[in-house]
């Protein structure tokens, strides 16, 4: 009985730390989550024109087929959030403006 818990609780430890990604964030000035997140506020905050200490990241998500990000990046007056995209290791391949008045 006492094995079969203890193993039991070991599959729920490795079950749980399964799938998960971790990243480290550089603390700076901007710190907006980590290496991903800040830099796509840096490549959005110059695409609009503003600091990136004036952006927040609202949302990140991984891609589990090839560990793209997606970050989601609030702008001052902007109608919706804009999407950045980078790659595994941290380039951005992509920002745009994710609303309804199309892509920029």
């Amino acid at each position: 009985m006492k094995n079969t818990i203890k193993v039991i609780a070991a599959a729920a430890v490795l079950t749980g730390l399964v799938g998960c990604v971790e990243e480290t964030a550089t603390r700076t000035a901007m710190d907006h989550g980590g290496m991903y997140q800040n830099r796509c506020a840096e490549a959005v905050a110059k695409e609009v024109g503003v600091s990136p200490n004036d952006v927040v990241v609202t949302r990140t998500t991984v891609s589990e087929g090839n560990g793209d990000r997606t970050i989601y990046v609030g702008v001052p007056n902007a109608t919706a959030d804009w999407v950045c995209i980078t790659d595994y290791k941290g380039n951005v391949k992509q920002a745009y403006f994710g609303g309804s008045e199309g892509a920029m």
